[in-house]
């Protein structure tokens, strides 16, 4: 680290942009654990097995799932999944779900 004239350190960029990826992360991660949480506890574990909250980014939760059939099945649920997601957090922030075939 270089110092200024005035003897103050200069903080590199990447260090400061690092600081603040960091701060977001563990905002969006708590977000994302605590629907990952209630999924467990709001669907049956033969479901939950296979179907994994990934994402929750502008309201559009994205859920990874071990298959296409099951994908199927879940777009039947998609609407009281919603509300009762949103009923469980303390805000709506829950206003779509995508699915995407895929392991987790």
């Amino acid at each position: 680290m270089t110092q200024t004239p005035e003897s103050r350190p200069i903080t590199h960029i990447g260090q400061i942009i690092g600081e603040i990826i960091q701060k977001c992360r563990r905002e969006s991660e708590a977000e994302i654990t605590k629907v990952r949480e209630l999924w467990e506890t709001l669907l049956d574990p033969d479901i939950t097995t296979y179907a994994r909250p990934a994402a929750l980014k502008n309201g559009v939760l994205l859920v990874h799932v071990k298959s296409p059939a099951l994908i199927h099945q879940l777009r039947f649920q998609v609407r009281p999944l919603i509300s009762r997601l949103n009923e469980k957090l303390e805000a709506p922030k829950i206003h779509k779900i995508q699915f995407k075939t895929g392991s987790f």
